[in-house]
């Protein structure tokens, strides 16, 4: 790939002491998290290093995560080392995502932004359809 256009985020992932975006959660976790029950299941796509995923790990949810970038990922499970947070992490691509199972909270964060119309659709529709409404508090 051409470096020029290799994101800038890239480069922060690969490295400790330099952080993308925040080391902080999306306020909208905080705001809105007591609506989950401590058994949650939330997934965060296009999760980056994970700040949000590692906040919600350290609180007691169930927490998968995933991004494209395979060092935002490295990078996340290097943090949930660091901090004795549970999450499963892994690679892939929100465009051709197949949920398998349902999930209590689904996130999302700086990610649609970058991907097509129909794919961004196609992984909204699938996320309401996986989305549980029973459970919340």
């Amino acid at each position: 790939m051409d470096k020029d256009l290799v994101p800038f985020w890239e480069k922060s992932y690969q490295e400790d002491d330099t952080i993308a975006f925040s080391d902080q959660p999306n306020t909208t976790i905080t705001e809105f998290e007591h609506l989950l029950h401590m058994q949650s299941k939330v997934l965060e796509a296009g999760c980056g290093e994970g700040q949000n995923a590692v906040y919600l790990a350290q609180k007691g949810y169930q927490v998968d995560a995933f991004d494209l970038s395979e060092h935002g990922i490295a990078k996340l499970k290097r943090r949930c080392e660091q901090s004795n947070a549970q999450v499963n992490a892994f690679v892939a691509d929100l465009t051709t995502y197949q949920f398998k199972q349902y999930y209590d909270m689904i996130l999302c964060f700086g990610t649609l932004h970058f991907v097509d119309k129909d794919g961004w659709k196609r992984f909204i529709s699938n996320a309401k359809e996986y989305t549980n409404i029973d459970n919340m508090k």
